[in-house]
């Protein structure tokens, strides 16, 4: 049961990654060009059907799926990251308060539970709308899913990497 869990929650995590391209921005929120977050998305959608065997109505459904719990997603990413800053604050300025540590490390660790059951429901309703066979098809095609996405979004960050430089390359000197 764990396995399947463990894969099924990798599944998702591929899953947010590409709506994520998709909206235009990398793993670090930073924009990324229309057309490459266009071609990272198609990438997806492409191994999904051919790789896959996944139809288009399955597609979408993980992807409608994913697009429901993105605000809740979103805030407790961004709650996570807001506790976390507070403890290296904390650590930086070499406070002694334990019951400042506790209350954030408190924090943290119910932050992370109610991601683990937002992750819980995503499962339970992919499961429920998805066929057997459609959920062993996504397992089995993840880690080429993840390699393509990974890629795509490394491709697109190089290539506006290589248009800044070019840029700047093009400004006349003062």
């Amino acid at each position: 049961m764990n396995a399947i869990k463990t894969l099924m929650i990798s599944a998702l995590v591929v899953c947010v990654a590409v709506p994520a391209a998709a909206r235009g921005r990398d793993k670090r929120g930073a924009k990324a060009s229309g057309a490459a977050m266009l071609e990272v998305r198609e990438a997806a959608r492409e191994i999904l059907e051919r790789e896959g065997g996944l139809s288009a109505k399955a597609i979408e459904v993980i992807q409608r799926q994913f697009e429901q719990v993105r605000t809740q997603r979103h805030q407790l990413r961004r709650e996570l990251r807001q506790q976390m800053q507070a403890l290296r604050e904390m650590l930086d300025a070499g406070s002694r308060d334990d019951a400042a540590y506790t209350k954030v490390i408190d924090g943290i660790a119910a932050t992370r539970v109610k991601m683990d059951g937002l992750r819980d429901l995503q499962i339970a309703e992919l499961r429920r709308q998805l066929t057997p066979v459609d959920q062993a098809r996504l397992i089995v095609v993840l880690p080429k899913l993840r390699k393509t996405v990974r890629h795509a979004m490394h491709k697109a960050r190089k290539g506006r990497l290589e248009q800044e430089l070019h840029e700047m390359e093009d400004e006349p000197e003062e």
